[in-house]
């Protein structure tokens, strides 16, 4: 679920297919006026990459975007697919939106390595690229200046970053402006 920049509107995701649609990469994104305290009848399809795909979480980046964690269900070596897509709320209602990829989570650029040392041996995911490695990559956040917060929960006792250890919960701040930055 996101929030508009003035407060005023909700938009939720569902995070996989109805039971209708079971089987598809068709996904809904409803708007809810707060004021009013009814959804408004603006809806957009989503479709995802892969029907087994999911909405893990969104936000606004503007007042005419927004942004969505799209993931697997992998975990560790099999966490394969987790895309920050844009899509803009301007589109036509009766087609699926138009999403352009902003960052693919399981291959940051990280020239810098600032993702070693690992904390612990047998820890995977890290150095140049990083990869976000946890099953429940499903927190984010648009920060100023370009920037946005990624957060993974732990779902204890998952073992994504380290297949002997329970997951940590991770948080990463991805610079858009960065090396990894794709606009297609």
């Amino acid at each position: 679920m996101a929030i508009s920049r003035d407060g005023q509107r909700l938009y939720a995701a569902l995070e996989g297919a109805t039971v209708a649609e079971a089987g598809t990469t068709t996904r809904h994104i409803y708007e809810f006026d707060i004021r009013d305290e009814r959804l408004t009848g603006r809806t957009w399809t989503y479709n995802t990459e892969a029907a087994g795909y999911m909405i893990a979480d969104m936000d606004v980046l503007d007042d005419h975007t927004v942004v969505v964690i799209e993931r697997d269900a992998g975990l560790g070596v099999t966490a394969t697919f987790r895309n920050v897509y844009a899509f803009r709320l301007d589109q036509h209602p009766d087609e699926p939106v138009d999403k352009r990829l902003l960052v693919d989570l399981a291959h940051i650029a990280d020239p810098d390595l600032v993702s070693l040392p690992p904390l612990h041996a047998g820890d995977v995911g890290l150095g140049d690229p990083f990869s976000v490695v946890c099953e429940s990559v499903e927190a984010l956040h648009v920060l100023r200046h370009g920037q946005l917060m990624i957060g993974c929960d732990n779902n204890f006792p998952n073992t994504g970053r380290n297949p002997g250890r329970a997951d940590d919960n991770e948080i990463i701040v991805v610079d858009l402006d960065g090396p990894h930055r794709r606009l297609d």
